[in-house]
């Protein structure tokens, strides 16, 4: 069928358009009826008679539509890690990951490991992050130029943890503790603290440097404690453990913290052994000094089948001193019930000695 272009009588004979038989507002009339056919008459036409096909739905909005993206190509929103926070690229040195932001004047190596979040404001000199996957308040160091309090000062002693009196007594920390009054503690009596480093072949504790820093200012005995993972290489544990420490190694041993995994199924306890004794053996060569070893006596005999390739390394005990330590002394002990203090649970620690023969220890640390 033919798209009209003038108005054509059913008859076929030529009748003069309407505008000119038609005068005032009937001209106007007809001139709109006309303007209606055209519209009508260029509308999308049916199925004609010689078997074209017109456009379906389904093609005219596949013309108009872009190809879809495939799922996996598309950008994924960033995934803020869970415990343990921070996540830092293996072989970073000292203080790699520094939060920007830090003060001009910082020391070298301190800064915290890149953490994700918004800065929220500054506490004692210290600028902290609120990481936007929780509301946990992380400390990243600016400058530490004397001793004192990460945050808050406690309005009470700490008599639960260090008051007991014991001569030397210590506590170990990770961001855990959040803003560790540092200054509370030496003043009350802290004698030692083992800070938590690293975790792994690439997990940093995101207070690490904020509390290395904070201790060695107010002059606590620090030792940096790694987190054994018997599922990753040794030797790319220590080394990112190391990496971390640059050159300043603490005044305690290098400690190694092995209690992974914490249930069933466990693995293969020779070649767990055999990567703990690796990762023992390279620090040592490094550091100079034999690290301690952290675990609970049922863990070396149950997930470690009471290997005796560790006897006679340095013993940081854990929980109940059993029958399975007598024939091996402890040189640390972390007792089985933490201590309550500052609205959070704090890692009550001993050393097996007089505060002299800490003084011995200390001092080999430049031997």
């Amino acid at each position: 069928m033919s798209k009209p272009r003038t108005h054509l009588a059913r008859t076929g004979r030529f009748v003069a358009p309407l505008p000119l038989r038609l005068g005032g507002s009937a001209w106007l009339l007809g001139f709109a009826a006309v303007c209606g056919q055209k519209a009508v008459a260029t509308a999308p036409q049916p199925p004609s008679a010689t078997g074209e096909a017109s456009p379906t739905k389904a093609s005219l909005s596949a013309a108009r539509l872009p190809t879809p993206v495939p799922h996996e190509t598309r950008a994924r929103p960033a995934v803020l890690p869970s415990h343990p926070p921070v996540v830092a690229a293996a072989g970073a040195g000292a203080g790699a990951g520094a939060a920007s932001g830090a003060a001009s004047g910082a020391a070298s190596g301190a800064g915290a490991g890149a953490a994700s979040g918004a800065v929220s404001g500054t506490t004692s000199g210290v600028t902290t992050v609120a990481a936007s996957a929780s509301s946990e308040v992380r400390p990243v160091v600016a400058a530490v130029a004397d001793c004192r309090d990460l945050g808050v000062s406690p309005s009470s002693p700490p008599t639960t943890l260090v008051g007991e009196g014991e001569a030397v007594a210590g506590t170990d920390v990770s961001h855990y503790q959040g803003l560790v009054p540092w200054k509370t503690l030496r003043d009350a009596g802290l004698k030692f603290v083992f800070i938590k480093a690293t975790q792994g072949s690439r997990v940093l504790d995101p207070a690490f440097h904020a509390n290395w820093q904070a201790a060695k200012a107010c002059g606590i005995p620090r030792g940096a404690y790694h987190l054994f993972d018997p599922s990753e290489p040794a030797d790319v544990q220590q080394r990112f453990y190391l990496a971390q420490l640059g050159d300043d190694y603490g005044e305690l041993p290098p400690a190694l913290d092995v209690e992974l995994p914490y249930k069933r199924p466990f693995p293969n306890c020779n070649d767990y052994v055999a990567g703990v004794v690796k990762w023992l053996r390279a620090v040592e060569h490094r550091v100079g000094r034999r690290p301690v070893v952290y675990f609970q006596s049922w863990f070396h005999a149950d997930v470690l089948c009471g290997d005796t390739r560790l006897a006679g390394q340095p013993l940081w005990a854990a929980g109940q001193l059993s029958e399975a330590f007598s024939a091996w002394p402890w040189t640390f002990w972390q007792h089985g019930q933490p201590a309550s203090w500052a609205g959070r649970q704090w890692d009550r620690d001993r050393f097996n000695g007089t505060d002299a023969a800490l003084r011995v220890l200390l001092r080999s640390a430049g031997d």
